[in-house]
């Protein structure tokens, strides 16, 4: 059953990937942290419960250095969820560090010939007590790094929670958007389901040092064994029959009217009041005419993610950020044109109060937009009247 069920979840993190890498690269983490916890249960099945020597082969600790890091990828997967950005820096690389030691630490067996290895694999396959099953490393024995592995992963799942918790409390007694709370919920499940994990892990890893004999059917009847299979199963059902994670968190249907002009119809309720508060903040506020005026800012405002305004911005407005920042700026351009005298220094007021960032792009943009230079425009604007 593991079997199938990793080799489904893999299929669904490349989807998540797939499907989410544009609107939101936080995805990757997500993928990541999926890909590996498959490869893990994938080791774990023919281990103790498949019949393949030649899988055992492969996947024995060539994927080791990679359990270091699942706690991390999930820790960066929520943090950056929750600020609603990607935002990977140097300082992340530090995250990293455990798995570039687990890595030097073995580096040996990776020069060693596949038939050593297979004959490793044999050993492993035919051997009844897996607790006498020792390898030679550079640094530390391998029940050093199972330790290791257990620990660091209980202490970002821990790290995660922290996250969550603070997200809550900021956000308590707020009227959120519905894609804020599914946001909110999926990772609060994810979390939850790591907690699950790290439990099982550190009593399997506590067992690994206290028990004497620890073959196949002890690991495979196990109490804690059961528990995080069943717990690792939950997150291929919950993306399935959550389409959301798996098709992006913001996803919305669009259908076609047989209006004069073709409409959008949101299926997304949540979608269309977005894009009602991002009119409401252009047309109030008035944000466009701050030269730095960018879509990080206009995210930080509302308190929402890049990714929903994406899907808003192409699907309720149908511009880009861009489209409509400018638009906002040539508007108010033109208001103060009609306002001002035809001379030089009027005209540089007016680019620099319509938050264009040079006189060149101005001139630039209003003939793009409008067909006419400022001048011209407000010639014939006067003619009109």
């Amino acid at each position: 059953m593991i079997l199938y069920l990793s080799i489904t979840a893999l299929i669904l993190s490349v989807l998540i990937a797939y499907n989410n890498h544009k609107n939101n690269k936080n995805s990757f983490w997500l993928t990541s942290y999926l890909f590996v916890l498959c490869i893990y249960s994938l080791l774990h099945y023919f281990l103790f419960e498949g019949h393949s020597v030649f899988s055992i082969a492969v996947l024995f600790k060539h994927f080791s250095p990679l359990f270091y890091i699942p706690g991390a990828l999930l820790f960066l997967y929520v943090k950056g969820t929750l600020k609603k950005e990607w935002n990977f820096s140097k300082h992340d690389l530090w995250h990293f560090i455990p798995a570039i030691i687990g890595f030097i630490n073995i580096a040996p067996y990776y020069f060693i010939p596949f038939e050593e290895k297979y004959r490793i694999a044999e050993k492993i396959f035919a051997y009844s007590n897996f607790s006498d099953v020792r390898s030679t490393a550079l640094i530390y024995p391998f029940y050093i790094s199972a330790f290791i592995r257990s620990v660091l992963f209980s202490a970002y799942v821990l790290a995660c929670i922290s996250l969550l918790y603070n997200c809550w409390k900021k956000h308590a007694g707020k009227k959120n958007e519905e894609n804020r709370t599914t946001q909110f919920n999926w990772l609060l499940f994810l979390v939850s389901n790591a907690v699950l994990l790290a439990i099982c892990f550190n009593f399997l890893t506590i067992d690994v040092y206290t028990n004497e004999i620890v073959n196949k059917v002890y690991v495979n009847n196990y109490l804690f064994t059961v528990i995080a299979g069943l717990t690792f199963s939950l997150i291929p059902a919950v993306i399935i029959f959550f389409p959301k994670v798996l098709y992006g968190i913001t996803k919305y249907e669009c259908k076609s009217g047989n209006n004069e002009k073709t409409k959008n119809t949101l299926s997304d309720k949540s979608l269309y009041l977005l894009g009602a508060r991002i009119v409401e903040y252009f047309e109030n506020d008035k944000p466009y005419l701050n030269k730095s005026f960018s879509l990080d800012d206009l995210a930080n405002h509302l308190d929402v993610p890049k990714h929903q305004l994406y899907a808003c911005l192409k699907t309720c407005l149908n511009k880009k950020f861009t489209q409509l920042r400018t638009s906002y700026r040539i508007e108010y351009a033109k208001k103060l044109l009609l306002e001002s005298d035809l001379d030089s220094k009027t005209l540089q007021g007016v680019w620099m109060e319509s938050g264009f960032s040079s006189k060149t792009n101005f001139f630039t943009t209003f003939k793009e937009e409008t067909g006419l230079t400022p001048t011209e425009y407000i010639l014939l604007e006067n003619n009109i009247q």
